[in-house]
């Protein structure tokens, strides 16, 4: 098995606080098809952070997988890492959480260019994520033998793929901590296509699916962590967030 990168559709990133960052990570340099991310202005300066952002799918043994992970129920989220280095631990990366998941599983993603905002300030980006041409057209009968082609409005496919929108903060008395508050992923996907009659084949007008996670964590710098997000069956989406320190207030 292999960790396999895949071309988004759509890539638009926008910020309140400024742009998005470059960045290149060791899963690009493994993969032939392994995407740079675009080069652009960052915002920052006093308080600054970056923000690395993983978009994965789970396929196969999703459960074993995430198990073997070490993903485990915590403060209402499915997630893994994040516990940071008090206690002697040593701070996971993100490239372990998906060597761990890759043992029991095939993984496709998409690499995200590096967000840099300051703390609180939000930031957010929004892009297609495995969405294909086929999936925006369908087929309507006009007759006994005889069908039209159609293409979903535009509102529908702009509510295709993942939204990502997010605020971090620090923790009073603990420079190390990070509390990315709140965080906000939409996920909007093709979960089928409706049926045609006396046809077998999925012609029919796809069936989009948005779902929604709203919370907040809190991490070391430095210290990856991994969230399951909701997704169709057979389709496990894993967000992956990674947070540094740029510069401090003096």
């Amino acid at each position: 098995m292999k960790l396999r990168v895949v071309v988004c559709l759509t890539l638009l990133c926008g910020f309140s606080s400024g742009y998005a960052g470059s960045g290149s990570t060791g899963l690009q340099d493994k993969t032939k098809e392994g995407l740079a991310a675009p080069v652009a202005r960052s915002q920052e300066g006093s308080d600054s952070v970056a923000i690395d952002l993983e978009i994965w799918e789970v396929h196969g043994d999703e459960a074993r997988a995430l198990q073997e992970a070490g993903f485990r129920q915590f403060g209402g989220l499915l997630r893994a890492g994040g516990e940071g280095t008090k206690g002697g631990r040593k701070p996971k990366t993100a490239q372990e959480l998906l060597q761990s998941l890759h043992e029991h599983s095939q993984l496709t993603g998409a690499l995200v260019p590096k967000l840099t905002t300051r703390l609180g300030r939000a930031a957010g980006l929004r892009m297609g994520l495995g969405v294909t041409t086929t999936q925006l057209h369908y087929m309507v009968r006009t007759g006994e033998k005889s069908f039209e082609l159609q293409s979903l409005p535009a509102e529908a496919v702009n509510s295709l793929g993942l939204t990502v929108d997010l605020t971090p903060r620090a923790v009073p008395n603990d420079p190390e901590l990070i509390t990315i508050s709140p965080l906000k992923v939409t996920f909007g996907t093709v979960d089928g296509h409706e049926p045609v009659p006396g046809v077998e084949l999925e012609i029919g007008k796809p069936i989009i699916s948005t779902r929604e996670l709203k919370t907040s964590v809190t991490l070391e710098a430095g210290d990856a962590l991994g969230i399951v997000l909701p997704g169709p069956e057979g389709r496990q989406p894993i967000l992956l967030i990674t947070v540094h320190r740029v510069g401090k207030t003096q």
